[in-house]
């Protein structure tokens, strides 16, 4: 929309409000004063959104989503790229702010005393009919899965998302990570102890 035709929709969605007594304020005066009563502007005739017209939908970011599509991306993805090479060590997907999680859990990985007492660790509360669907519901359950899949995975990263959710960690805020790395010592000092954390 040119610019003289912004500045009269301006003046004009409140131009009534001065001749008007407020207990006459009518639906029609209310669409005038939020204007919704505007037609929407067609695509790139404006150089900037409108901030006159609700309506104005050009330059909201939609040049990102004219582009063209390369299609090679995904018809030449090899699943062969994200499987791990021999020899070499896995990654943990980062899920947010928690690359400090990732880092403790590659160190405490690399710790062959922690990983060995991990690794005999048994869960509690195991079903004496273990099935193969069977997740832990415990930090040090879902430690051992992480750990073991460091160790044997095909893939070339791990996603940490369960035990994520069982620490109850928001990833999109980040903590400290000292802290956490205490009170997460703590508690699985007490499971591999066999104590209830207070």
């Amino acid at each position: 929309m040119p610019p003289k035709q912004k500045v009269q929709l301006d003046k004009g969605a409140w131009q009534w409000a001065e001749t008007t007594d407020y207990t006459n304020v009518t639906e029609e005066h209310v669409k005038m004063a939020y204007r919704v009563n505007l037609s929407t502007c067609e695509r790139a005739t404006c150089k900037r959104n409108c901030k006159g017209n609700p309506f104005c939908l050009n330059n909201l970011g939609e040049k990102k989503w004219y582009c063209t599509v390369d299609e090679t991306k995904w018809q030449n993805f090899d699943p062969d790229s994200e499987r791990r090479q021999k020899g070499h060590f896995v990654g943990l997907k980062n899920l947010g702010a928690t690359c400090y999680v990732n880092t403790f859990l590659q160190l405490w990985f690399h710790n062959p005393i922690i990983r060995r007492a991990v690794y005999e660790w048994r869960e509690p509360t195991l079903p004496s009919d273990y099935y193969e669907g069977w997740k832990p519901d415990s930090i040090c359950g879902h430690l051992q899965v992480i750990f073991a899949l460091l160790q044997s995975s095909r893939r070339c990263y791990v996603d940490p998302s369960a035990l994520i959710e069982c620490i109850g960690l928001d990833t999109g805020e980040q903590q400290d990570a000292q802290e956490f790395s205490k009170l997460f010592l703590h508690h699985l000092e007490a499971a591999l102890s066999g104590v209830v954390p207070e």
